[in-house]
């Protein structure tokens, strides 16, 4: 048996990649295969076996994007987040999902702080949203992704000075979990009480109950203004990153997917990998510098988002596939 043959049959999937010209196949004729922590430990100990060094093992597994998943997704949610642009304010935001991707179960079984001693790298990440716009328009457009209508995304950092420790602005890039663990992120009913008036509004017209039930939010500089006195930010994208309408905001998300202008509800789905590189629909953001400025405790916030009145942003449901290897 040739050293090629062993390693297609300790590694499944990476067939696929290797006959991909002279056996095209489906997504329907062959799903992609998603291993388990375990069996990814078992492929290299076998492909060590075959007395390859460890830089070559690393690399095949690399090349085959053998890594491990996990995923957050706002399927417990009975209603859809909706940004809607209207009642004297320009620009609307409505927070659709939270994830601390760095404290999940499994990130903390593989690192240090659970035993594994893994250094464990954030590879790449996926979006999947199901999203419409208003469904009209007078503006032209229909069917383009010429909108005002978009999703976006945003990382949420603890402060250096609110840590006490200087390593958690180590970036994440080449490093692992570590021994720091994530804390929990603002909660907004500690703050919503004091930025409201008398009778319950904020100055940008939102009440408190309106706010922590559903998330809302002029935009994630008035959000980012808010955490910061609890310890927390939101990261400025790189001037380079694509921003679609996000003009004028600060920089505090990354254009993730523009609504198909006056249309019915669609499913898109957005790859962000290292380096630039995206893969997706038409209307996607390229996630330029996303994955690189994350860092152990981070968080991502999805958002909903409108802007000029009349404009909404009608999201029904979020799934963010989160990629790590070693």
């Amino acid at each position: 048996m040739s050293l090629l043959d062993s390693i297609r049959q300790i590694i499944p999937g990476i067939s696929r990649i290797l006959n991909s010209d002279s056996c095209p196949t489906t997504s329907q004729d062959q799903p992609p295969f998603t291993p388990t922590y375990a069996s990814i430990c078992q492929a290299r100990i076998l492909l060590k076996s075959l007395n390859l060094p460890t830089e070559l093992v690393l690399a095949i597994l690399e090349y085959a994007e053998y890594w491990v998943q996990v995923s957050f997704s706002t399927s417990d949610n009975t209603r859809p987040s909706i940004a809607n642009a209207g009642g004297g304010r320009a620009t609307a935001a409505a927070m659709c999902l939270s994830a601390d991707i760095y404290n999940a179960p499994l990130v903390r079984e593989m690192g240090s702080s659970g035993g594994g001693g893994e250094t464990v790298k954030l590879k790449k990440m996926e979006f999947r949203i199901q999203s419409r716009d208003q469904g009209w328009t007078s503006e032209g457009g229909q069917g383009g992704f010429a909108t005002s209508s978009w999703v976006e995304v945003s990382i949420l950092r603890r402060m250096a000075q609110a840590c006490g420790e200087e390593e958690r602005r180590g970036p994440e890039t080449e490093t692992g979990t570590g021994t720091i663990q994530s804390e929990d992120g603002p909660s907004e009913d500690e703050y919503l009480e004091d930025e409201s008036s008398e009778d319950g509004y904020s100055e940008d017209g939102y009440s408190s109950d309106e706010r922590s039930e559903n998330g809302y939010w002029d935009g994630p500089q008035v959000y980012n203004d808010f955490v910061a006195k609890d310890g927390w930010q939101l990261v400025q994208r790189p001037g380079e990153a694509h921003y679609g309408p996000q003009w004028g905001e600060g920089g505090y998300a990354w254009y993730l997917q523009g609504n198909r202008v006056s249309a019915e509800s669609e499913m898109y789905r957005i790859v962000w990998g290292r380096g630039g590189s995206s893969e997706g629909n038409e209307g996607k953001g390229d996630g330029e510098g996303f994955l690189e400025e994350l860092r152990m405790g981070d968080k991502v916030i999805v958002w909903a988002r409108a802007r000029y009145p009349g404009w909404q942003c009608i999201v029904e449901s979020v799934d963010v596939l989160v990629y790590f290897g070693f």
